[in-house]
């Protein structure tokens, strides 16, 4: 393949790594030997950093208004760290079946024109956000699918 000499990458120095993530989709089953394995594989494949989310967001299980266990994603900034990877947390939150019920009675054919689901999404991307954003190993944050 030829060099590119034009255009973005024209002046980009050769040392600097690629801005490219492959994704890791965690799941409640994903477990800590699993994550070690998936981040051991990407630093050996030669990669810097990763994106990575999962069913009703990146790992944060809901408990209730204002409330959400952050362990697997916890975990998973400190597997991180512990790799010397950067991360990108897919914080997309999809509908979800406990939104369905009181007191939030969000209706799944309709999710996106609620202002109860934005609400709840709303305050769960804030949640993480002002939890993680002083962590080292934070590169950015998705939020919606693919950049």
């Amino acid at each position: 393949m030829g060099t590119i000499k034009s255009g973005f990458f024209a002046n980009r120095p050769s040392d600097i790594p690629w801005p490219f993530a492959p994704f890791v989709f965690v799941t409640e089953e994903t477990t800590e030997a699993d994550l070690r394995r998936y981040l051991r594989d990407l630093r050996e494949c030669g990669f810097d950093c990763l994106r990575f989310g999962g069913e009703g967001g990146c790992g944060v299980r809901y408990l209730g208004e204002d409330r959400y266990d952050f362990s697997q994603l916890d975990l998973i900034f400190d597997l991180a760290e512990e790799a010397g990877l950067r991360i990108i947390p897919n914080l997309r939150v999809g509908y979800a079946d406990w939104m369905s019920g009181p007191p939030h009675l969000v209706h799944r054919d309709s999710y996106l024109l609620d202002d109860e689901y934005h609400r709840l999404i709303d305050k769960y991307v804030a949640a993480a956000a002002g939890r993680y954003r002083h962590r080292p190993c934070l590169l950015a944050y998705e939020g919606v699918g693919e950049p």
